[in-house]
């Protein structure tokens, strides 16, 4: 009897030490499997957040040069908990880049503690810190930097309200730190956007004309580009150009029409602000009294009308939804509705170069009729509203409500589109009335390559009225944006300027789901911050009026010397700020421990439940086996 159960319990330990070596090489033979699958990932995110568009894709697989990309972020308890989870964010969205760039990017992350290496080097890098102040709190970074070879571009900081554009963002700086030298970027226009020299007029005997500067949007653009003026009489456009911008092409002749159709054709990205009433070229020109009415109007209609698109030259697009204040007739106020101003819910808030903007502005600009032929991509970046449609020129000289009246409905028509694809050519004889025949000239009637167009309704938006305000500030004028006119033309520039992959980049989804716990700690945390502030402030200015009447009872020959009394207010204010100080931090500090113990609670449920309820699962199902065997 014993013999035997020696033997069953060697067996029984047999039989488990060989279920131990199969359950081990089971778990080897996984392994194995699995590991050429170790880089697989997956994006399981509504909008595919984390997956690279085509265009990404397209240009990775274009780089020649290893390429480092340096994300330096603060991760010290002062850096707000949602900023933490955006740069981890970014991190993924990093590694993605760095999975799909076969061995040319290189991504690395660094963190910029204070008096550190890492927060010297970001420093060099010109990377903004932020935080910190007069409330204390040690500094934060979050930026960007990219190296490719000897070239180095760098984002100081990337903002949390760029994150629909990150793709974008990130793509445009591997681009620019890959590209040999700066873009170049012509412009062509019939107003004096380049600014003008000193005139004299001999003839009537006036003082010589002071010279007028660059308009802002061109010297906005030569910080980025090599900018080059393009005669308006120009037989031909540089082929070395990255990017044309015609500028109200008034009275351009045929021949420089053709030019700019040839520049098309061979692939060249276009921008063109036509317009149907002008304010600034009648600002500049003012009609003659013995001429007739002044010429405003221009339109690359030649060449658009090819493509589908007319611009309607004797109508200007009204929109009620989209009015602007000026001044109207007797110099009193009223809401133009042909002084458009446009915002998000008429902007394309999917395409990169307008998912930013808040307000565009467009004086009695038109409006483009028409639909996109011969397999060309037609995007509308700015629309009419339900409401929007037309008027005649003449109505808006007799004001806002005649417009009105005059108003003939056609919603949602576009002031402002981007087509793409292959531009065959709008002169398929050639240049007419050439003396030198087509084929000598070189004329090219198909598209070799992928073109941009985009097109734009006015041409008043570029001009400084209507997009800054200049300020005197320490001796030197300063202008001062008062909308996204400026932004809306940099932002075509960048695109038109990069590689074909930035062009087909749309704004991605938002990342971030609200955590509202968190969001009402934070409210609650902020309100008491800056009730916090606005007493320590009362403080200061009640401390400075003591001093400052304490100051007055004084002789002149002791007001540069503090009296007791002052040497009193300044400790006892001084306590009163270290005080206050104090009290701000406590606030910060709590507010992380309340996110802080919130989190860990969040974590144990994670971790915990989840085992929990299935051992809760396998105890009821198990008393439920039991009693039904019992039965």
């Amino acid at each position: 009897m014993t013999n035997e159960k020696s033997s069953n319990r060697l067996l029984t330990r047999s039989n488990s030490f060989l279920g131990l070596l199969l359950i081990i090489g089971i778990a080897i033979a996984i392994n194995s499997l699995v590991a050429p699958m170790s880089s697989f990932r997956a994006d399981l995110t509504e909008e595919k957040l984390y997956t690279l568009s085509e265009g990404s894709l397209d240009m990775l697989k274009e780089l020649q040069t290893p390429t480092t990309l340096k994300l330096y972020f603060s991760k010290g308890p002062e850096t707000p908990m949602p900023l933490k989870q955006y740069a981890q964010r970014i991190n993924d969205l990093l590694r993605e880049y760095e999975n799909h760039g076969n061995g040319k990017i290189i991504v690395e992350t660094y963190n910029p503690k204070p008096d550190s290496d890492e927060e010297e080097w970001a420093q060099k890098y010109g990377l903004a810190s932020q935080g910190g102040g007069m409330f204390g709190g040690d500094a934060f970074y979050l930026g960007l930097v990219g190296v490719a070879g000897t070239k180095e571009a760098a984002i100081p900081f990337i903002a949390p309200n760029i994150e629909p554009q990150l793709e974008y963002t990130l793509t445009r700086l591997i681009h620019e730190v890959n590209i040999e030298k700066r873009s170049q970027v012509g412009i062509l226009s019939a107003l004096p956007v380049m600014g003008t020299a000193p005139q004299q007029n001999f003839m009537m005997q006036q003082p010589q004309q002071p010279p007028q500067p660059k308009w802002t949007f061109v010297t906005e653009l030569e910080r980025q580009y090599d900018v080059r003026e393009i005669p308006a009489d120009s037989k031909s456009i540089p082929d070395d150009l990255d990017a044309l911008l015609v500028v109200h092409p008034k009275g351009i002749s045929e021949e420089t029409v053709y030019a700019i159709d040839q520049y098309v054709v061979k692939g060249g990205r276009l921008i063109a602000f036509v317009d149907p009433m002008c304010l600034t070229d009648m600002q500049a020109n003012p009609p003659s009294p013995y001429g007739g009415p002044p010429q405003m109007a221009s339109d690359l209609n030649r060449l658009t009308s090819s493509w589908g698109f007319t611009l309607e030259s004797t109508k200007l697009a009204a929109d009620p939804k989209a009015t602007t204040q000026i001044a109207g007739p007797g110099n009193q106020p009223e809401n133009s509705p042909v002084w458009l101003s446009i915002r998000k819910n008429q902007l394309d808030k999917e395409d990169i170069a307008m998912s930013s903007l808040e307000l565009v502005m467009l004086p009695f600009g038109g409006y483009f009729d028409g639909a996109a032929t011969n397999g060309i991509t037609a995007t509308p970046l700015m629309f009419g509203s339900d409401a929007s449609g037309s008027v005649p020129k003449m109505t808006v000289l007799m004001g806002g409500q005649s417009a009105l009246n005059s108003l003939l409905e056609d919603p949602a028509k576009p002031y402002a589109l981007r087509l793409q694809g292959k531009f065959n050519s709008a002169f398929p004889e050639g240049l007419p009335n050439a003396e030198t025949p087509a084929a000598d000239l070189a004329h090219q009637n198909d598209a070799s390559e992928e073109g941009l167009v985009v097109l734009v309704s006015d041409a008043d938006m570029l001009a400084d009225n209507f997009t800054v305000r200049r300020t005197q500030m320490m001796g030197q004028v300063i202008a001062q944006p008062f909308n996204d006119n400026l932004n809306f033309v940099l932002n075509l520039a960048e695109q038109a300027t990069g590689s074909q992959a930035l062009i087909g980049l749309r704004s991605r989804g938002i990342y971030e789901r609200p955590f509202h716990k968190v969001q009402e700690l934070e409210r609650i945390a902020q309100a008491k911050f800056q009730a916090e502030e606005l007493q320590m402030q009362q403080k200061l200015q009640e401390a400075q009026q003591r001093i400052t009447a304490l100051q007055s009872n004084k002789s002149q020959d002791q007001q540069f010397i503090l009296s007791p009394e002052q040497e009193a207010e300044l400790e006892k204010f001084q306590d009163e700020v270290f005080q206050t100080r104090r009290a701000l931090k406590d606030v910060r500090k709590n507010l992380r421990a309340d996110i802080e113990a919130l989190g860990l609670k969040i974590k144990l449920l994670n971790m915990a439940g989840v085992p929990l309820l299935v051992a809760i699962f396998g105890i009821v199902r198990g008393l439920r086996r039991k009693n039904n065997y019992n039965k």
